[in-house]
C-alpha cells in the first residue's frame, strides 16, 4: 500500500471518530494508537496523533489500532488490517466489564470492487453475526455474498479485550510514566494475521 493511502486512512479514521464524539455531547475520549515495530520486535503505543503519524515506518504497517478511553474506561478500538488487495476496518465497542459487546467489520477488497459489512454482537461470551451487507464500490449497489470470497476471508471475533495481543499496553495507562508519551513492549500482531 502506497505510504499516502495510509497517512489518509489514518488522518480520515480519527476524524471521524472526533467528529462522532463531538457531535454526541458526550466527554472528549483519550487515544492511545498503537503499532508494530517489526525490527525491535515490539508493540509501541502513543499518546500524541501527530508523533505517532510522524514515526518512520520501515514499511507500511499491516495492522494499526486506536484504543479510545472515556472517563478512564476503554470505549472502543478500532483494529485496521492492510494488505494489497484488501483494507479491514474492525470497530469493537466495548463495556465497562472490559468485554466486548459488538464489533462492527467492514472489509474493502480492491479486485473485487467489493465491501462487505459485518455486524457481530458477543451473547454468553460468543460472538453471533447479526447482518452482512455486500455492496459494490463507488455505487452502493447491493450485491449477493459470494460464498468462495466470503470463505477465504474468514477471521476471528475478539470477544474479550484480554484476547488482543496489544492487551498488556491497554492495561498500563499511567501515561505519566511513558517517555515523551510514548511505550513499548515486546510483542507482534502476528496473532492478528488470521483476521484475514
Amino acid at each position: 500500500m502506497a505510504p499516502n493511502r495510509y497517512s489518509f486512512l489514518v488522518i480520515l479514521s480519527n476524524v471521524v471518530l472526533s467528529q462522532l464524539t463531538r457531535l454526541s455531547g458526550d466527554p472528549a475520549p483519550f487515544r492511545i494508537y498503537i503499532l508494530e515495530k517489526e525490527s525491535e520486535s515490539a508493540l509501541c503505543a502513543y499518546t500524541d496523533r501527530e508523533q505517532w503519524a510522524a514515526v518512520p515506518k520501515e514499511k507500511d504497517p499491516e495492522f494499526t489500532v486506536t484504543a479510545e478511553f472515556v472517563d478512564g474506561v476503554l470505549t472502543r478500538l478500532l483494529v485496521q488490517k492492510f494488505t494489497e488487495d484488501s483494507t479491514t476496518y474492525d470497530e469493537y465497542g466495548v463495556n465497562k466489564e472490559g468485554s466486548v459487546r459488538q464489533l462492527k467489520r467492514t472489509r474493502d477488497i480492491t479486485p473485487e470492487r467489493v465491501t462487505i459489512e459485518q455486524v457481530w454482537r458477543v451473547q454468553r461470551g460468543q460472538a453471533v453475526k447479526i447482518s452482512e451487507i455486500w455492496t459494490q464500490f463507488a455505487t452502493h449497489k447491493r450485491l449477493a455474498p459470494d460464498k468462495e470470497l466470503r470463505d477465504s476471508l474468514a477471521g476471528p471475533v475478539f470477544v474479550r479485550v484480554a484476547e488482543f495481543p496489544f492487551y498488556p499496553i491497554l492495561r498500563d495507562l499511567n501515561v505519566s510514566r511513558w517517555p515523551n508519551g510514548m511505550h513499548c513492549i515486546p510483542g507482534s500482531l502476528r496473532s492478528m494475521e488470521l483476521m484475514r
